[in-house]
């Protein structure tokens, strides 16, 4: 969408959304998200030919998996995919926002009909398909628990439900703290209100969070939202997935078990997220090696070497 954009303003006619939703074949809704942040400043990176290193390791995985299936079961006699070396993944640290700037972000959205989606991320770290496809049904207030399966995604800039989650460790039932179950139960409130209102018309889904009329929002509408409400709190960019990143961070600057954290928020490798997260555990070392040794020390160290 963006090289037909950019041909287009750099012939001095801006394409319309419409125009860029026929031209490229995707929605309208999309398309008007990429018009958007286009015009922002907001650009595709220019990507390198060729697959991304994570892919072909996925690819390499995939393919590795099935010979070795096939040579248990005699059909050939040595898997080839085990001579192949594939690419190293390149590690980079996403942005998060820490505990100081959640807060600052969850103290300006008050007023917003979509708090209680933002407060429930921001304990729980789960994915945007699985927040924006979870069901009433798998809510359960009383017990300060949801289970989280289904997802709602985005197929060629639409919604659509897909059952189960990214990974196995993705199917899950986690606990909820009592903060956002109090949020849930004011948001239930006012949904019932609402479903009251409607009637008939109103769209019946079991979904958590929806509109007034009972429709469940597009996810990238979740997103932009996001985008712009962190902008009026004045906040460093991140994207919405990055809510999940700084959930595990703060999580493990509070002192929480790395493996609780990684299950909670559907990690298949507990081994991948400690790998993920090195940098809090390297923080946290550094931190700990200060406050020993200045317990330990305390000024002795520096009143020796004064003394020589």
């Amino acid at each position: 969408m963006y090289a037909y954009w950019a041909r287009c303003v750099a012939e001095g006619q801006p394409p319309t959304p419409r125009a860029v939703a026929v031209a490229c074949g995707t929605t309208i809704h999309a398309a008007r998200a990429a018009v958007r942040r286009y015009k922002a400043g907001i650009v595709p990176k220019r990507q390198s030919p060729g697959l991304a290193p994570k892919t072909v390791r996925n690819i390499h995985t995939m393919i590795h998996r099935a010979l070795a299936d096939a040579l248990a079961w005699k059909y050939i006699a040595d898997n080839p995919a085990s001579h192949i070396k594939p690419p190293k993944k390149p590690r980079s640290r996403r942005p998060v926002w820490n505990a100081q700037q959640i807060q600052t972000f969850l103290k300006s959205i008050q007023t917003d009909r979509f708090v209680a989606l933002f407060l429930l991320e921001l304990t729980t770290g789960v994915r945007r398909g699985q927040i924006c496809g979870l069901k009433w049904s798998d809510v359960d207030l009383d017990a300060a628990l949801i289970t989280v399966h289904d997802n709602r995604v985005v197929v060629a800039g639409r919604a659509v439900n897909k059952a189960g989650g990214k990974t196995v460790n993705a199917d899950q039932t986690i606990a909820i703290d009592r903060a956002t179950v109090a949020a849930l139960r004011q948001w239930r409130d006012l949904q019932d209100k609402e479903r009251e209102f409607f009637g008939r018309d109103y769209k019946s889904g079991d979904y958590v969070f929806t509109y007034e009329d009972g429709r469940p929002p597009h996810p990238d509408s979740i997103r932009q939202r996001f985008d712009r409400l962190a902008i009026a709190a004045s906040l460093p960019r991140i994207t919405f997935h990055d809510l999940r990143h700084s959930y595990a961070t703060v999580a493990l600057k509070a002192g929480i078990n790395p493996k609780v954290v990684s299950e909670r928020i559907g990690h298949a490798d507990v081994g991948y997220f400690l790998q993920t997260y090195a940098h809090v555990s390297l923080d946290d070392d550094r931190e700990a090696a200060e406050k020993a040794a200045g317990f330990v020390l305390g000024d002795a160290w520096l009143s020796g070497t004064a003394d020589t």
